[in-house]
């Protein structure tokens, strides 16, 4: 499974992360903390064999090669807003939330943060 959030245990509190378990622990810590009262756009891309992850348009971390794991269980549902079952949830805003079928490139993961970023900030 994946998860886009924040760290509380582990790395810096309050810094985004990003995490993959295969059986194991797969992390991405971006070194972009959260401020209260801000809007972010949080997007992470998959290619087969890195993931990326960008904070408001910049590509903040790159995971190492990730081709050899094995990304198989497809009976978990989405959970945006809260951890899966439901054990924690988070005290925030979510105001867009889009699914792609193929993997953005920097280029348009940066035209889509230009496009919407009026709106929120």
């Amino acid at each position: 499974w994946f998860s886009v959030g924040y760290t509380l245990l582990g790395g810096t509190s309050g810094e985004f992360n990003w995490i993959a378990n295969d059986g194991s622990w797969s992390t991405l810590n971006t070194g972009v903390t959260i401020s209260t009262s801000t809007w972010y756009q949080l997007v992470t891309t998959w290619d087969g064999t890195y993931f990326r992850f960008y904070v408001n348009g910049n590509l903040e971390a790159t995971s190492l090669d990730l081709s050899a794991k094995t990304w198989t269980d497809s009976s978990n549902s989405v959970d945006i807003g809260g951890f899966s079952g439901g054990s924690s949830y988070v005290n925030a805003k979510i105001s867009i939330v889009r699914i792609y079928d193929q993997t953005l490139s920097t280029s348009e993961v940066t035209q889509n943060y230009n496009a919407l970023k009026g709106r929120f900030q």
